[in-house]
């Protein structure tokens, strides 16, 4: 998958174009992107959205391999978060008014790369309330999930609908 810029529509995942997707952390070889440090207590936050992540609705189609790492797949320790550097799923947090969707590798991303999210994704990540709680998934309807997860039962636009046979 190429590279994603911080702030654009996360086409990364199914029915996203036109949502409120927003797409943070997507690096690749190809791409500059923002350098720097990160508190441990983003981190460790970070971290620990990542372990009990909220999964939408569809099926995975493939990996999001870092193509940052010289030599392939890797993963490391940082403290008691392990860090791969290949991820097969999306982290999403919802922040009122729009959902950033990164790769599941984003830990690597800081952890190796010192790869530095955008300040409204780390303020949204910290403000965030503990995935698959009642209180995430009222914001993440309430952020534009409502709207794009209604999108995975409507055909796409142009998809000849059947109707019924009245005879049968």
């Amino acid at each position: 998958m190429p590279g994603l810029n911080d702030g654009d529509s996360s086409l990364a995942v199914p029915f996203s174009e036109g949502s409120s997707l927003i797409a943070i952390g997507w690096l690749s070889v190809n791409m500059d992107y923002p350098k720097g440090s990160v508190s441990k207590s983003f981190f460790d936050t970070l971290s620990s959205h990542a372990r009990s992540a909220w999964r939408p609705p569809y099926a995975c189609a493939g990996f999001h391999d870092c193509d940052l790492c010289q030599f392939g797949r890797s993963s490391a320790r940082h403290g008691d978060h392990e860090c791969g550097s290949s991820s097969n799923s999306e982290l999403f947090i919802p922040a009122g008014d729009r959902i950033y969707v990164s790769p599941m590798n984003i830990l690597h991303y800081i952890g190796a790369h010192w790869y530095q999210p955008p300040p409204e994704y780390i303020a949204a990540v910290e403000a965030c309330p503990p995935q698959r709680s009642a209180a995430y998934l009222k914001l993440l309807l309430s952020s534009g999930g409502r709207k794009w997860l209604k999108s995975f039962d409507e055909p796409p636009p142009g998809t000849p609908i059947k109707q019924a046979n009245p005879n049968t």
